[in-house]
């Protein structure tokens, strides 16, 4: 499951003309993702494997790097949420982007809690951003 307050982002046209998607930036505000798996066979992004998902029959591309390129992202108050239930692990993560003072480079900041096998835990986490 993916939601989103809001979702703004460029397009360089001139790449749109070539049916390449170029995004030189990318903005998510409050975006949610919950991610589960039940099994190993069953996980819910899993779509190909989801007997109700027939709309999504359409023909896979045959290069499977054929990925939008980003530019910069950039993430407002981002909540994700996973569950293992094999490796008995729940965790919520609160994402964000943050613009550092000194450098003006943007970071990636995650806090995190949740439970290991039944033990509670706390990660939090700061650093470059992923799309360098």
């Amino acid at each position: 499951m993916f939601e989103a307050e809001r979702i703004e982002f460029t397009v360089r046209l001139s790449e749109l003309l070539r049916l390449r998607l170029n995004l030189p930036e990318l903005v998510l505000e409050k975006p949610k993702m919950a991610l589960e798996r039940q099994s190993a066979e069953r996980k819910n992004w899993d779509f190909a494997t989801n007997p109700a998902s027939q709309a999504l029959e359409a023909p896979a591309p045959e290069n499977r790097f054929e990925f939008p390129v980003i530019g910069q992202m950039r993430i407002n108050s981002g909540i994700r949420h996973y569950i293992d239930t094999p490796k008995k692990l729940d965790v919520t993560m609160d994402i964000s982007t943050a613009q550092g003072e000194a450098d003006k480079q943007e970071n990636i900041v995650i806090k995190s809690e949740g439970t290991y096998q039944g033990q509670k835990f706390l990660m939090n986490a700061t650093g470059a951003s992923v799309m360098e």
